[in-house]
């Protein structure tokens, strides 16, 4: 049920010019990183408005290509997993 909870806090789905360990250290410091791929991070529980967390990326030389805010009620999270069951991804 906590891993329930956790998906469906807000998150902001970020898309980067670059993904390193650096950059992760960054993001921390506004949220819980989590990679989903090359570039590509979803901040949970993000700790400051999207610009602030742009802002700073960019002032550090890390471009931005893409931001989106997520965030799910109960009722969305809970029809996107069971489509998630219904296509063998659980």
């Amino acid at each position: 049920m906590d891993e329930i909870r956790y998906l469906a806090r807000p998150a902001l789905l970020i898309t980067l010019t670059k993904l390193d360990d650096g950059v992760l250290k960054v993001l921390e410091r506004y949220g819980s990183p989590y990679v989903l791929g090359e570039r590509r991070v979803v901040l949970r529980d993000p700790k400051a408005d999207s610009s602030t967390v742009i802002s700073e990326l960019v002032s550090r030389g890390i471009g931005v290509e893409e931001l989106r805010k997520e965030e799910k009620s109960l009722e969305e999270f809970f029809f996107s997993l069971v489509r998630k069951a219904e296509g063998g991804q659980l």
